[in-house]
């Protein structure tokens, strides 16, 4: 995996745990993603390194943000690019976030599809 598809992994893992709390864990990451559990530890202890106040729930078994984190430059890595390196990943990271959301929301539309059509048959 190269620099850039690291850093939008690891936007979209804050994506994910900052718009539905308390309802990702690791191996939930893992399939969403992809990536090892190991790498989905990794960019999670990353996270925290950068400021993230992750935390676990073990009763839900999932991750939350104890406190709101609307601004992810910090998981970006300003002092290791340059202006137009840093302009170009963040093109990069919001088209794939896109790509990636557009699929899950059609994974979920052929989920409601094939749920309706089995409840119509039965």
């Amino acid at each position: 995996m190269n620099k850039i598809d690291t850093w939008i992994s690891i936007i979209y893992i804050h994506q994910l745990i900052e718009s539905e709390p308390n309802q990702w864990n690791a191996t939930s990451l893992r399939k969403e993603l992809g990536i090892s559990t190991r790498t989905i530890q990794r960019y999670l202890r990353f996270m925290e390194r950068q400021g993230a106040l992750l935390r676990y729930d073990k009763s839900k078994k999932a991750f939350y943000y104890e406190k709101p984190m609307n601004d992810t430059r910090q998981f970006l890595p300003f002092d290791e690019l340059s202006e137009l390196q840093l302009n170009s990943l963040r093109g990069a990271i919001d088209r794939e976030l896109e790509r990636r959301i557009q699929m899950r929301s059609e994974r979920a539309t052929r989920r409601v599809t094939t749920k309706r059509r089995v409840a119509a048959g039965a």
